[in-house]
């Protein structure tokens, strides 16, 4: 279904008493976001305002079935998640553009999404003389050294356990991550690793675009664009969502 088509679709859904299943609006949702086609401005300002009704439709009518997972650079920002289906979602949105009832209706959801949901410690194994200390520098030390004997599982933990406090340590964060990435394939904990660290840090480029590919990788397409785009404040295109 092309755009035009989807957006006629979208039109006489708002304006029928008949509600449509949550999956039916889920799917239209997606089929009028204008965020990735070539339009005009008037068509995509039009777009995000029939977006926005359908989402405020759907949560008004299935929000019990529906949590918002605040963007983690900008808490203006949410993205609609199906509160048990991790893998769905009904696009983000600017909380702005929710209605009180369909806040209300999801009020009582405060699960953290499965990518920024920290895990449990594990007790570390303890491998020759290897062992990580408390600076970030040391678990990547200690990590590559992991991964150098081959022991994925122990690297990967080390090297997703990475917090850093100061910006001269992002250099530190960005080869973790690249470990992650292209030398194990481990990419949940890649993500889990940059989505750990304190907001201030994800306004680099580098840490970004590397959050972005491995979204992509995942085959989060949403959030691969969502993390590509400037970082809110900047000089960008309006609503990258």
């Amino acid at each position: 279904m092309c755009w035009h088509a989807a957006m006629e679709h979208a039109e006489k859904t708002l304006e029928s008493p008949l509600v449509p299943a949550s999956q039916d609006l889920i799917s239209l949702i997606k089929k009028v976001n204008p965020t990735s086609l070539c339009l005009s401005e008037s068509e995509r300002e039009y777009g995000y305002e029939v977006k926005s009704r359908l989402q405020n439709l759907l949560l008004e009518q299935y929000g019990e079935a529906f949590y918002l997972d605040p963007h983690p650079l900008n808490p203006k920002i949410v993205l609609i998640k199906h509160a048990t289906l991790p893998s769905v979602d009904a696009c983000h949105t600017e909380l702005v553009e929710l209605s009180g009832r369909a806040l209300d209706s999801v009020a009582v959801h405060h699960t953290p999404s499965p990518a920024t949901a920290r895990k449990p410690p594990r007790k570390e194994k303890k491998k020759g003389p290897v062992v990580a200390g408390d600076s970030p520098a040391d678990a990547l030390k200690c990590g590559l050294a992991r991964l150098a004997e081959y022991d994925f599982e122990g690297a990967a933990e080390l090297l997703a356990g990475i917090r850093i406090s100061a910006r001269h340590e992002i250099a530190i964060l960005e080869r973790a991550a690249r470990a992650l990435v292209d030398e194990m394939g481990a990419y949940p904990q890649a993500v889990e690793l940059l989505l750990g660290q304190q907001g201030q840090f994800l306004r680099d480029a580098t840490l970004r675009v590397l959050l972005a590919r491995t979204y992509h990788l995942l085959g989060a397409v949403s959030e691969a664009r969502l993390f590509s785009i400037a970082y809110p404040g900047a000089h960008s295109t309006r609503k990258p969502w």
